[in-house]
């Protein structure tokens, strides 16, 4: 159950849950289905960007509903990872509520945030890529990340991170949280569309800027106006971006040499993975 502002109590069995899935089902039936009534303007990938942060909002509600009253080390770190793993990670390195924790128990938590972010990615990948290379390439890196995980908590304390039950999801689907991060997508596809008319170079810089703080909105704007290069290579730039961001919130904390080795090897998989993307276009 999930306590609403209002106080609320917004279950499987409120109307408010099954509105949210029809309408969801709904913008999934527009997205493969709806004309393109505009020249230049693609109206099924408006909806489509809708469906898919619609579809991830509605994930992260049903996990928090199902698991989040465990206050496991593992859950908590995935619930507030689907929410956004960037603000698990400034909670956590940030704030003084968390100091009671080993460095074990903070890095089982944003490695597992971390997992979740790649989960998220996986499934924008599977939806907006036809790339087996990509799809495997990201499955790796969630390895990596649950591996560590699990090693950091299997020698953390085994008591409740009971600190780490801050994070809530009120509502199955926050629409008007949808529909700005959709303009924010469709924004960057129209910025990318003239940057890669105009200038090649800086429309790298944009997606590398971006990904220091967004990972899933500009891979999700990045894959629906892909130009030029494959999207291995985007790939890794949006995962560099973000995990630099990772690496500098962690730099002087605690439990800094546990997330290190993670963060770089996730890094290291993505250059691999477009190297390996560029050897395969030299062979066909």
């Amino acid at each position: 159950m999930i306590q609403t502002k209002d106080n609320e109590t917004i279950t499987w069995r409120h109307p408010h849950f099954w509105w949210d899935a029809l309408v969801l089902a709904v913008v999934w039936i527009l997205s493969f289905n709806f004309p393109d009534f505009v020249e230049g303007i693609e109206e099924k990938r408006i909806f489509q960007i809708i469906a898919l942060v619609a579809s991830l909002e509605m994930l992260s509600y049903i996990t928090f509903n199902l698991f989040g009253k465990r206050h496991s080390l593992i859950v908590q770190g995935l619930i507030g990872g689907l929410a956004s793993s960037t603000t698990v990670y400034v909670q956590l390195t940030r704030d003084q509520r968390f100091l009671n924790l080993n460095r074990h128990q903070l890095s089982t938590m944003l490695l597992f945030a971390l997992a979740a972010m790649l989960i998220e990615a996986l499934v924008i990948s599977v939806t907006l890529s036809q790339s087996m290379l990509l799809h495997i390439t990201i499955m790796l890196q969630l390895f990596v990340s649950i591996g560590f995980g699990l090693k950091n908590w299997r020698q953390a304390n085994h008591r409740e991170a009971s600190a780490a039950s801050d994070f809530t999801i009120p509502h199955p689907i926050v629409w008007p949280r949808v529909l700005k991060l959709t303009l924010f997508i469709g924004g960057l596809i129209f910025v990318m569309k003239l940057a890669h008319e105009y200038f090649t170079d800086a429309k790298l810089l944009a997606i590398f800027i971006t990904a220091l703080f967004e990972a899933h909105a500009i891979m999700a704007a990045t894959f629906l106006q892909q130009n030029g290069q494959p999207l291995e290579f985007y790939y890794f730039i949006i995962t560099l971006g973000h995990c630099l961001t990772k690496l500098i919130l962690v730099t002087g904390t605690k439990f800094f040499n546990l997330m290190l080795w993670p963060i770089l090897f996730i890094i290291a998989i993505s250059l691999v993975t477009y190297i390996l993307s560029l050897q395969s276009t030299i062979i066909l």
